[in-house]
């Protein structure tokens, strides 16, 4: 029979082990983040003022978040690196060529996350779908949203 004493020693050794292997996954990734010469370290941004609530707090203000993103444009150019939630880089973009390119070029390469989850709720349907199934699908259904099919 195990003793409590024997018992108590390999909790504190199993949490000692759980301790140590966080510790180390953190340093990990806190040194992969940080490569140096990496071009995308490099895009200017506006310093943070809080570590797990990055920029977002200030980007979502209903009061001053559009002086907050004339400040970006004005100070920073066409493309910001921003941290949102827990320090997660984004970049945020100003410049028409690189928006067609994101939305509309390689729409595909980007789907949206609302997208995927309505695909899990609403299945495979127009609603549900990216790319060229949803083309297709939008395309069956455009006679029926034409104008003289909705005047009859």
């Amino acid at each position: 029979m195990i003793s409590l004493q024997e018992f108590n020693q390999d909790g504190l050794l199993q949490s000692v082990a759980v301790a140590i292997f966080s510790a180390g996954l953190w340093l990990l990734m806190r040194g992969r983040k940080k490569i140096p010469g990496a071009t995308l370290d490099q895009v200017p941004g506006p310093p943070v003022s809080s570590w797990w609530k990055g920029h977002q707090a200030q980007m979502n203000n209903l009061k001053d978040g559009w002086s907050f993103h004339q400040m970006l444009a004005e100070n920073y150019g066409p493309v910001v690196k921003l941290q949102t939630v827990f320090r997660k880089n984004v970049f945020y973009t100003f410049d028409p060529k690189a928006m067609n390119h994101i939305l509309l070029k390689e729409m595909n390469s980007f789907p949206p996350l609302r997208i995927e989850t309505a695909d899990v709720f609403l299945g495979k349907g127009l609603l549900g779908t990216v790319g060229d199934v949803h083309r297709r699908q939008r395309k069956m259904l455009n006679p029926v949203f034409s104008i003289a099919h909705m005047r009859s």
